[in-house]
């Protein structure tokens, strides 16, 4: 296993940035187990039968497939033989497609972009009655910062591994007077490679929680942080919104996925059925309108 971590370790993605610790870990997490269940002898019968057995989630089975042929591919094994894995991983995308989009517990935290924004003001209000009462902590405003830049910004967790400075990894730096967010480390690095976000200076609330935040930080150090002073998991990050969303906005656990799914919503709402409608009518797909038609 160890040959397996330092193949992970030394791999490249095809945008040149390396594996993030949080993907090598899960792919020698999952290798590893079914080492101790199979040996290393993965029929493809036989797994489908272990997930089966264990009833896990199509995801979580697409999550095992996805090792297996990383681990295939990085001991270069016969593309025949990973293509099988391929093929079953695809099952199970193709399942995953296939469910329901929301579950009725989100649908229950489905929220308007306008309340998105009341929360975030809610949150901006307590801290400065906080302030005045020289109550106000980082932890506090922490949460300000990051409902801020969740407004302005729609991501997933990645914001949770922040930095201070021009790193490797997600970061945040400050040159010319100016804040960038940098991300080189997110679900979909592969297909969209390192973005940076020039921070406009009109955006002087981000700019000033920015700022604040980040005073007495040197480089290299987690923007982010628990209340030990250790830098903020992803898992805490969707810990800390559910926390607030539940105390200020009746009970709603609101996680970051919920926030993009407002954002996209109060967007682009009613827009799908009429591109749906519109392309049958003119006998093309949804992509080719958008790709020829659209400008």
């Amino acid at each position: 296993m160890d040959i397996y971590k330092n193949k992970l370790e030394e791999y490249e993605k095809p945008n040149g940035n390396k594996l993030s610790k949080n993907s090598i870990d899960l792919y020698v997490r999952n290798i590893q187990m079914l080492v101790d269940k199979h040996g290393y002898d993965w029929k493809i019968d036989n797994l489908n039968e272990f997930f089966d057995s264990k009833t896990f989630t199509p995801e979580t089975s697409k999550s095992y497939m996805n090792s297996i042929i990383n681990y295939l591919k990085l001991f270069e094994y016969d593309p025949d033989i990973i293509k099988i894995y391929i093929q079953h991983r695809d099952k199970f995308e193709k399942i995953i497609q296939n469910k329901p989009k929301l579950t009725d517990k989100k649908k229950l935290n489905l929220v308007e972009w306008d309340e998105i924004i009341k929360w975030y003001n809610l949150v901006k209000k307590e801290n400065q009655l906080k302030y005045d009462l020289n109550k106000l902590n980082r932890y506090d405003l922490q949460l300000e910062l990051l409902l801020c830049l969740y407004i302005t910004y729609p991501r997933r967790n990645e914001l949770a591994d922040l930095k201070y400075g021009t790193l490797d990894g997600n970061c945040i730096s400050y040159a010319d007077k100016r804040w960038t967010l940098i991300l080189k480390d997110f679900k979909t690095t592969e297909s969209f490679g390192q973005q940076e976000f020039k921070i406009p200076e009109e955006l002087t609330e981000l700019n000033m929680l920015l700022n604040k935040i980040t005073v007495g930080l040197v480089e290299g150090d987690n923007i982010f942080k628990d209340t030990k002073g250790n830098p903020l998991s992803r898992l805490n990050l969707t810990k800390t919104l559910q926390r607030s969303s539940k105390k200020l906005m009746n009970g709603k656990s609101i996680s970051t996925n919920m926030i993009r799914h407002s954002f996209n919503n109060s967007k682009y709402k009613g827009m799908k059925d009429e591109l749906i409608k519109d392309s049958y009518i003119q006998g093309h797909s949804v992509g080719v309108k958008l790709a020829y038609y659209v400008l």
